[in-house]
């Protein structure tokens, strides 16, 4: 059953150290493949400013958190009557694994963090029986529909769930990344390995 990726929580901390803060633009990256299937975000890579308007962000031992929406709530249901959710889909957390994120720094200027975590919030789309009972049911009534390959098509009467499976780390890092930019380079970017424990 699929999961839904709603929205990703980066928080950083720049190194306590003279001139380790940025003023330049920093932006989270991430790519949206088809198979993801959401509902505005065409495939391609896409980015977020992180920025919080209320004070000075990426200063020198300080810590910042960002939140970036991906949706929420439900979009409809499917040609086989299951939910369907706004959010990055994904068949398994596994798959989840595998989407590419990335840090980039715009601008005339250095950075230097120490740490940081990447949290992802996620749905899940379930059926409220699980199958095989489903199966063993309509065999006791006399269906033989073949449920093993069939699956959802052969059962339009399944009822689903959905599930809030809540925030799981990501990914997590410790020890000094330094990136820089000028206006003759444009941009630099450094990516991020999805090695958290998804948990």
């Amino acid at each position: 059953m699929p999961f839904y990726l709603q929205r990703v929580r980066f928080t950083v901390h720049t190194k306590a150290q003279r001139f380790a803060g940025t003023n330049s633009t920093v932006k989270l990256c991430y790519q949206i493949e088809e198979k993801h299937n959401h509902p505005e975000l065409t495939p391609g890579i896409h980015s977020s400013v992180l920025d919080h308007p209320w004070h000075d962000d990426f200063q020198s031992g300080k810590a910042d958190s960002y939140e970036v929406s991906f949706g929420t709530g439900r979009l409809g249901k499917n040609y086989m009557g299951r939910p369907m959710l706004n959010g990055v889909q994904f068949e398994t957390l596994d798959e989840a694994r595998a989407m590419q994120f990335a840090l980039r720094i715009e601008g005339s200027d250095q950075w230097i963090f120490d740490r940081f975590k990447l949290g992802g919030f996620f749905m899940e789309v379930r059926p409220a029986t699980p199958f095989d009972s489903i199966a063993s049911d309509a065999g006791d009534a006399g269906d033989t529909e073949d449920y093993g390959v069939k699956g959802e098509e052969a059962a339009p009467d399944v009822e689903y769930e959905e599930v809030e499976i809540g925030w799981l780390e990501m990914a997590r890092h410790s020890g000094d990344i330094e990136m820089s930019s000028d206006e003759k380079e444009g941009y630099e970017e450094w990516p991020i390995e999805l090695n958290g424990s998804f948990q």
